[in-house]
C-alpha cells in the first residue's frame, strides 16, 4: 500500500483511511482503491499512449527486473528497443518502456 500511496503523493494512512484499511490489512490483486483527490480513482496514474516512457538502466537492473516491475511482457521490451537475450544493459543507458 505504501508504494501506491507514494505514487500518489499520499502516506499509507491517507490511502488506508480512504479506502478502509489498517496497517495490517493485505491488498488483493484486482482490488479497487479510492485514491483521495483523483478526479477519477480506478484510473491508473500513466502518461498518454502517444508519449513514449523511457527507463535508465541502474545498477542491478535485468531486463526481466525491469519488466516486471513496469508490467510488461519481456520479449515486448526487448523488441521495443532492438535488442536480444544476449544484449548487455549498461547503467545509464536508456530503454524504451512504452
Amino acid at each position: 500500500m505504501l508504494g501506491i500511496a507514494l505514487q500518489h503523493g499520499l502516506t499509507w494512512q491517507e490511502l488506508g483511511a480512504a479506502n478502509g484499511l489498517g496497517e495490517f490489512d493485505l491488498l488483493q490483486i484486482g482490488q479497487q482503491l479510492t485514491i483521495p483527490g483523483a478526479a477519477n480513482p480506478s484510473a491508473p496514474s500513466s502518461p498518454p499512449a502517444s508519449e513514449p516512457v523511457y527507463y535508465t538502466i541502474q545498477e542491478g537492473d535485468t531486463v526481466f527486473s525491469i519488466a516486471i516491475r513496469n508490467n510488461l511482457d519481456w520479449q515486448a521490451m526487448l523488441a521495443l528497443n532492438g535488442l536480444t537475450e544476449s544484449s548487455l544493459l549498461q547503467i545509464g543507458q536508456q530503454i524504451r518502456l512504452r
